[in-house]
């Protein structure tokens, strides 16, 4: 997967098999995330992209769905054995 060097590339990308949109302006659970993580793992890597809308056209709408995003980070690699970036 090609990488996204910009919010606009973002906004311009195709959600699929690389690359999943997710709104979760307020919350979205750990396991879920770490679902989403696993999926996009097994099709060879991706983005889980929070704060964006994920029907087109996509915009950004903020998202406080971890606000301890090292703790979550941590939390995914510990659980799922594999090297996320967040």
């Amino acid at each position: 997967m090609p990488y996204l060097e910009s919010v606009q590339e973002l906004l311009d990308a195709k959600e699929g098999e690389c690359i999943q949109f997710n709104e979760s302006r307020n919350r979205f659970s750990f396991e879920d995330a770490a679902k989403c993580c696993c999926a996009l793992a097994n099709n060879g890597g991706g983005k889980l992209v929070f704060g964006i809308t994920d029907k087109r056209p996509h915009r950004v709408v903020g998202s406080r769905a971890f606000n301890q995003f090292e703790r979550t980070c941590m939390g995914l690699i510990d659980k799922l054995k594999i090297n996320v970036d967040f």
